[in-house]
């Protein structure tokens, strides 16, 4: 079977990880692999913003956890729930905030993100819970504080890393009747 396809379907979600860095060369590989994602008329709406900073993502991680339980959404009740899994790097694709298409082209990038992660080893989990942030005053808190360009919002983000020791990677359920085929 074919290298990538094996890594399409290998690929899982991770949401535990160790706190060891992932080295510059494998960032720098998986950014390029997101930058060559396809968009729509080629205009690759997006801004990749890395952080890498432990104490900016808990900070970050608590807000949204603080918006969340306002919303009554579960999980951010959990004692220790952290949004980013305690990953040491996430990306957050930011799309320009007047394309049409910029939600679909930054999930573009970020699949490409994703599996070139899987290819060079590491794991990574696919978010977007965090967006609810940027509903609340706290949008300008986290522009300013990440630097994030005008016009741009974050749409998804890839959180990246090593799984945590004991993480199973788990086989999900995928369903099976989904393919119309019209000859």
């Amino acid at each position: 079977m074919n290298e990538i396809i094996k890594t399409l379907l290998s690929r899982r979600s991770v949401r535990a990880y160790k706190n060891t860095q992932i080295s510059d060369e494998k960032l720098q590989m998986i950014l390029e692999a997101g930058r060559f994602a396809p968009s729509a008329m080629n205009l690759q709406p997006w801004h990749f913003l890395v952080i890498q900073n432990k104490a900016a993502l808990d900070e970050f991680s608590k807000d949204v956890k603080d918006v969340m339980i306002a919303s009554d959404f579960e999980n951010a009740k959990k004692e220790g729930f952290n949004f980013f899994y305690n990953a040491p790097t996430v990306i957050f694709i930011c799309g320009e905030e007047t394309s049409s298409f910029a939600e679909m082209d930054c999930t573009m990038a970020a699949s490409n993100m994703i599996t070139a992660a899987t290819l060079l080893g590491l794991q990574s989990c696919f978010i977007v819970s965090f967006k609810v942030l940027f509903k609340t005053p706290y949008h300008e808190k986290y522009a300013v504080k990440f630097g994030l360009p005008k016009g741009y919002m974050p749409m998804c983000a890839v959180v990246l890393g090593h799984a945590a020791d004991g993480e199973t990677l788990k086989i999900p359920h995928k369903k099976t009747e989904i393919v119309t085929l019209i000859k």
